[in-house]
Formats: C-alpha cells, sequence, structure tokens
C-alpha cells in the first residue's frame, strides 16, 4: 500500500514538473515571438512615418493653382 502510494505520489510530480515545463517553455516562446512581431510593426511605422513626411514636403512645395487638381490628387503606390 506504501509503495503505491509513493509510485503515483511520484507520478504526479514528475507530471506536475513535465506540465510547468511545457507551460513555462511556451510562455518564453510566445514572449519571444511577440518582440519581434513589436520589432517589425516599429520598423513598418518608422518607413511609413518617412514616406509621409516626404509626402507632406511635396505637398508643400506643389503649386496646386499652377497644376491640375486631380493630376496632384492620383494615390501613390509607394514613394520612392
Amino acid at each position: 500500500m506504501v509503495d503505491s502510494f509513493r509510485w503515483i505520489s511520484a507520478l504526479v510530480i514528475v507530471i506536475l514538473v513535465l506540465l510547468w515545463w511545457y507551460f513555462r517553455y511556451h510562455q518564453q516562446r510566445n514572449k519571444r515571438r511577440h518582440s519581434h512581431q513589436c520589432e517589425r510593426l516599429q520598423k513598418t511605422l518608422i518607413l511609413q512615418r518617412k514616406q509621409i513626411a516626404k509626402r507632406h514636403i511635396a505637398l508643400d512645395r506643389y503649386d496646386f493653382l499652377q497644376y491640375n487638381l486631380e493630376d496632384a490628387l492620383l494615390v501613390q503606390q509607394e514613394i520612392k
């Protein structure tokens, strides 16, 4: 009776340790994924802010009275 109790308690402890390790591993992996995603989003935001700034500078230089307004309001795919 005592011997089977020790086996059961040892098995429960091993299962608990494995579960703890499993969830800790996945938590760390999710943190790494999240930080990489945040870095990627930050780089994208920086690029988009630079493009917006370039567009504002170009619009400030543009003389709407001199050129046709319809040509000035065309959608731009990407600024190079």
